[in-house]
């Protein structure tokens, strides 16, 4: 129980219970969109100081890896959550960055239905998962990553135990579309029952997030910001 208190703070805001607020209720048969559901990253080197949140987290401000908290109205955000692992069953929405910042989800693209938390609609709509500012998603990924926000005296994040950082490229693929970078950040913090990866991409900021936890709930959240259309996963 301890164990899960300490992992509930980036839990909650970043990982599998951050979409637990959003409903993902399974329908009949099975979905055909799970094709494209990964985070790949191909390394190029090492970050300095990477395995410590205060080094790191100046490197990324200093080179231009996280300039900003917010994105462009209409930029592409897309999702999905599933339980245990990452599988065909797993949910898959797609949406934009609204001019006020938050989210607006605009459809599944599996029979695994995910609804953002608060969504107007059963297909979303305007949802209360603020994405843009100080008290945005992209911010707060920030600040796990450089443990701003702990409390409990720990270097690294509660929850975690290990920190790294490499350079890489990246692409990123759910909810039948993709976002792509050749210079990035990809942050990894490793825990006993948790696991995270968070991506800066340069010039941009936040571009991908995969959160697992082993523990209830056990399950994968993933975000991606920056997605362009890779076409029609239903074969239409």
């Amino acid at each position: 129980m301890k164990r899960s208190m300490k992992n509930l703070p980036i839990i909650i805001v970043l990982g599998v219970a951050t979409l637990g607020a959003i409903s993902c209720r399974k329908q009949d048969g099975k979905g055909k969109a799970s094709a494209l559901l990964s985070l790949r990253t191909d390394q190029k080197g090492s970050v300095p100081g990477g395995s410590d949140p205060q080094a790191l987290c100046s490197f990324l401000k200093d080179k231009g890896y996280f300039p900003k908290n917010s994105y462009p109205t209409n930029t592409k955000v897309l999702f999905s959550t599933s339980y245990e692992v990452v599988e065909d069953s797993a949910g898959q929405g797609y949406g934009v960055v609204g001019a006020d910042g938050f989210f607006e989800q605009q459809g599944n693209t599996t029979t695994q239905l995910l609804v953002c938390p608060g969504a107007s609609s059963i297909s979303g709509g305007k949802c209360n998962w603020k994405i843009n500012g100080d008290d945005g998603y992209a911010q707060l990924a920030f600040d796990v990553v450089c443990n701003k926000r702990s409390r409990q005296g720990t270097k690294i994040h509660p929850g975690y135990s290990q920190q790294s950082a490499s350079l890489v490229s990246y692409q990123a693929s759910t909810a039948g579309q993709s976002t792509s970078g050749q210079d990035a950040v990809e942050v990894v913090l490793q825990g006993r029952e948790s696991k995270a990866r968070i991506v800066f991409a340069k010039g941009v900021g936040l571009v991908a997030t995969v959160f697992q936890e082993s523990l209830t709930p056990a399950g994968t959240a993933e975000v991606f910001i920056g997605g362009t259309s890779s076409g029609s996963m239903f074969g239409d």
